[in-house]
């Protein structure tokens, strides 16, 4: 169906409900009148019109309802369509959208037990595939970009922890000369990286949060012609936040491993040349 708008308007004719931006693209205002055009019921070739007064304005916030839904009477849109006090569809909403498909099949069942396929029936999801379908993708997207983040700051970890051993080979010589162990100078490094990621991660988060809770609070503007929505939805959950909190430490954690091993096996006797070695070129520089 389509509708048009006129500059006229009669008190006596049946009231519709019209979406934000459809009266925005008709140019009409509350009070208005505007005739609603289908194709399906009208004499011959002829499509069925009839006209209707504007008597209220819905704002649903979703792009799609407010540019393409009107809302009239039930009687009304019965008699417009010719349906003779029948319905071709019924919609029911849940508290619980998240187990629609399960509500939909008791519902149903309980309707025709002998043949629950003779109905078509949709919930949200189905409606809204496409667009789940992309937000979908996008979240695996981000799971990848996330992903080569973290592996990023893994290598950075291990270029640190890297330079750190060379710049202090005399010291760990000298502690193992001290009768420090492999185990200890391993455990001290992975310690050492440990504190890195640690702190990394816990930035992070709190940076995270504290950028979801401001825009939870303010939120962020889309352009719903092309977003679908006005505002951005900020959902944050915990067991997705802790997921990616301990995959970043335990990548940390193993970042350490290899310069922790190495500088585990480094000789007393190279470590002692080297850190001279390299002390006297500082001091000759």
């Amino acid at each position: 169906m389509s509708a048009l708008a006129t500059s006229t308007g009669s008190a006596h004719l049946p009231g519709i409900f019209v979406g934000q931006e459809l009266v925005e693209s008709l140019h009409a205002t509350e009070g208005e009148q505007v005739t609603i055009v289908s194709p399906y019921g009208g004499s011959g070739t002829q499509p069925r019109t009839q006209e209707f007064r504007i008597v209220g304005i819905f704002h649903s916030g979703m792009y799609e309802f407010d540019a393409r839904m009107v809302f009239v009477e039930l009687s009304e849109a019965q008699r417009y369509l010719g349906m003779f006090q029948t319905v071709s569809g019924l919609e029911v909403w849940s508290d619980e959208p998240m187990r629609s498909a399960d509500i939909i099949g008791k519902a149903v069942a309980k309707i025709d037990p002998a043949d629950p396929a003779a109905y078509e029936v949709r919930d949200w999801a189905r409606t809204n595939r496409g667009l789940f379908g992309a937000v979908r993708s996008q979240k695996g997207l981000i799971s990848v970009v996330l992903a080569f983040i973290v592996l990023v700051a893994a290598f950075n970890i291990v270029a640190t922890l890297i330079l750190l051993i060379l710049e202090k080979q005399r010291e760990i010589a000298t502690l193992k000369s001290l009768g420090a162990n492999n185990g200890s100078i391993l455990w001290i490094f992975v310690i050492d990286g440990q504190i890195v990621g640690i702190v990394g991660c816990l930035v992070g988060v709190l940076l995270g949060l504290g950028i979801c809770g401001i825009l939870s609070a303010y939120g962020l503007k889309l352009d719903p012609r092309v977003y679908y929505l006005e505002n951005l939805p900020i959902v944050v959950r915990p067991l997705e936040v802790l997921g990616v909190t301990l995959g970043a430490l335990a990548a940390a954690t193993l970042a350490t491993l290899y310069p922790a091993y190495k500088a585990a096996n480094l000789s007393p006797v190279d470590g002692l040349r080297r850190g001279g070695l390299r002390a006297a070129s500082t001091a000759q520089d």
